[in-house]
């Protein structure tokens, strides 16, 4: 295995030396070298090459390699599952969850590669001018992909680039996480053994400042970003190709007092704050309680927070390891020093041990800290009351961000209420933000991105709609 996957093989990479290193024990799991520019134009070049003949290539025969990919992921299960908890530090049922969402991600794809190629006919005789006329619409592909991912889902969202565009026949030169290369790079083999054509797939590991020069290349047809909100907008600055931005979030979740089953919200608020130390970009980061119910909840959220034990991921009894580097725990430890410093109570934990962080709950945090503000991406919820719902709702818009928000409340009239006024991409009913279907079109508003992901609504990124006029019959 090396960092460069060209031309459907390995290539030796002619970039930066570099050892990837397990983040739990820091043990030597691959030696490479990055892709070099050259390598990366010689990627782009053979995917630009090869869009003509792939994307004219049948909708069915995309779905059988789209189904075998799937057959391939569901017979892999355990070595994608290990791959992703040794290189990604995430523990082994939620590696082993990851690769099954991944299984129905390309699943989706199979289906939707036959289902999307259908077009629309318009009727045009609304108007004088056009009495008798009509329309054919149908979508092609835009060209090549430059997908680009982070390491906290190293298959899953993969798999979001990789599936839409293969079902609806765009080349994709995937750029995945330096930190965690080896999942995209056995996808991409997994891929040439299910029959993808050569260059379809190229996958090329390198740093941000390697890429950047190629990210407004006129040969791609999408820029599709998931990552930090201060990279995706620098890219919205600079990119001129069309561009899909899944970015960072706050979230936040509400739980008021009309809600009955509190032990149910408890469990849910803390799988959706420490899950993966809190490495997802819709990881609880802001808790809401009605007044009345507030004391309550808190009682019985401390009392389970010790369930969350930082430990081995490759452990099936392990909930919560260790975060991807040290330099990241070091950043949310600031984080949470500013706050305390500025009046905030840490309620439990609030320390970490090199680059691992204990599951941390705080309360009073002022709004001007980096801890309210913005995505700390860490295990650490902010817990804080207020009087009455709506006030709730409004404390959840008070953030730059906007991608889901999750609503506890028994009140049918509420949660419609909370759909309408607040400002995200997703309200989960009953549940925490972190809920995610690979089925839904999901993304953000504000500061959270631009687009949506969800493999029928990324097709619909990678595509346009082109318009066929058709003329009046002459005997009308």
């Amino acid at each position: 295995m090396n960092g460069v996957w060209i031309s459907n093989q390995y290539q030796e990479g002619k970039g930066t030396p570099s050892t990837l290193f397990a983040p739990w024990d820091n043990t030597p799991l691959l030696e490479f070298q990055h892709c070099s520019p050259e390598q990366i134009e010689q990627a782009i070049q053979l995917a630009h090459m090869t869009f003509s003949q792939f994307s004219k290539m049948p909708a069915y025969l995309r779905r059988d390699v789209l189904i075998r990919i799937t057959n391939g992921l569901r017979d892999n299960l355990e070595r994608f599952a290990t791959t992703i908890a040794k290189e990604a530090a995430k523990p082994i049922q939620d590696a082993r969850n990851e690769v099954n969402r991944a299984v129905f991600t390309f699943q989706l794809a199979s289906e939707e590669a036959t289902r999307f190629a259908h077009g629309e006919w318009i009727s045009l005789d609304q108007t004088v001018m056009s009495k008798g006329r009509s329309a054919l619409v149908k979508r092609f592909p835009r060209g090549v992909v430059l997908g680009i991912t982070p390491f906290n889902f190293p298959l899953n969202l993969v798999a979001h680039k990789v599936a839409p565009a293969i079902a609806c026949g765009c080349p994709i030169v995937l750029k995945p996480a330096p930190q965690t290369p080896m999942t995209a790079l056995m996808l991409a083999e997994l891929c040439k053994e299910c029959g993808l054509p050569e260059n379809v797939l190229q996958v090329i590991v390198c740093e941000g400042n390697v890429i950047q020069p190629f990210v407004n290349d006129e040969r791609f047809g999408l820029v599709s970003f998931t990552g930090s909100e201060q990279v995706g907008w620098l890219l919205r600055r600079q990119v001129q190709n069309p561009l899909a931005l899944e970015l960072g979030g706050n979230g936040a979740v509400l739980i008021d007092e009309t809600y009955t089953n509190l032990n149910y919200a408890v469990q849910r608020c803390l799988i959706g704050s420490y899950s993966y130390a809190g490495q997802i970009c819709i990881s609880v980061q802001r808790i809401y309680v009605v007044e009345s119910i507030y004391q309550d909840f808190v009682e019985m959220f401390i009392k389970e927070i010790p369930t969350y034990i930082v430990n081995d991921p490759l452990l099936l009894e392990t909930k919560l390891s260790c975060m991807i580097h040290e330099q990241a725990a070091i950043r949310a430890e600031n984080w949470l020093s500013e706050a305390v410093q500025a009046g905030a109570k840490i309620l439990f934990g609030g320390y970490r041990e090199k680059n691992r962080f204990q599951p941390t709950l705080i309360t009073q945090v002022p709004k001007h800290c980096k801890l309210y503000r913005e995505e700390v991406f860490a295990p650490i919820a902010i817990i804080e009351k207020v009087p009455n719902w709506k006030q709730g709702l409004i404390e959840i818009n008070d953030s730059k961000y906007g991608l889901q928000a999750g609503y506890f409340s028994s009140h049918l009239e509420r949660l419609f209420y909370a759909f309408n006024h607040l400002e995200v991409g997703g309200l989960v009913c009953n549940d925490v933000p972190t809920f995610r279907s690979d089925t839904y079109p999901y993304g953000g508003v504000k500061r959270s991105g631009l687009g949506r992901e969800g493999v029928k609504y990324a097709m619909e990124e990678m595509s346009e709609r082109k318009v066929m006029v058709l003329p009046p019959d002459r005997d009308v």
